[in-house]
């Protein structure tokens, strides 16, 4: 099928269909409720919208839980006598990279039971493929200890132990 006559086929164009010189074969039919309105192009079949892609990793990385990381990094300034300052912050943001840095990794390593026990997890339900899940979790574990080093030698030893802790916990499971 002609560039042009697909195109039209695709957006449903009844100029563009006007226009598109015949070539002999039949139509395509393209259901409406296919069409995404956004310019009038239909998804890729097998691609997930991003909004899909999106919910994956939020339900992947456990956003939600997201929130009750920070007092950690908080309640440890607070225990040594400090306000909160820069340091505060950059160890907050080393926290949350890695506990997102653990959410990814551990479903990573429980993929082949996820896919047994909970099929509808973002790995084994394929919205979320574990080659990008483990590339997510090394570099939210590098962030996090390159935030950590930010933070100073005492946030970097605790987050070094920290990230060992977690790889070697979801790389022997």
């Amino acid at each position: 099928m002609r560039p042009l006559r697909l195109l039209a086929a695709v957006t449903g164009s009844p100029r563009l269909l006007a226009a598109a010189p015949r070539t002999g074969t039949a139509p395509v039919h393209v259901p409406p409720d296919s069409l995404s309105g956004a310019g009038g192009t239909a998804p890729a079949p097998d691609r997930p919208s991003s909004r899909t892609r999106l919910r994956a990793w939020a339900e992947l990385l456990r956003v939600s839980a997201l929130f009750t990381v920070p007092g950690d990094a908080l309640a440890g300034a607070a225990a040594t006598g400090r306000r909160p300052g820069r340091g505060t912050a950059l160890a907050v943001g080393a926290s949350l990279c890695l506990y997102e840095a653990g959410m990814a990794l551990n479903d990573w390593a429980d993929r082949e039971e996820d896919a047994v026990d909970r099929p509808h997890r973002p790995i084994p339900s394929g919205r979320v493929a574990p080659g990008a899940a483990l590339a997510a979790a090394g570099a939210l574990t590098a962030a996090g200890l390159a935030l950590a080093a930010r933070a100073g030698r005492p946030a970097l030893a605790v987050a070094s132990g920290l990230a060992a802790t977690v790889w070697a916990y979801d790389s022997v499971s």
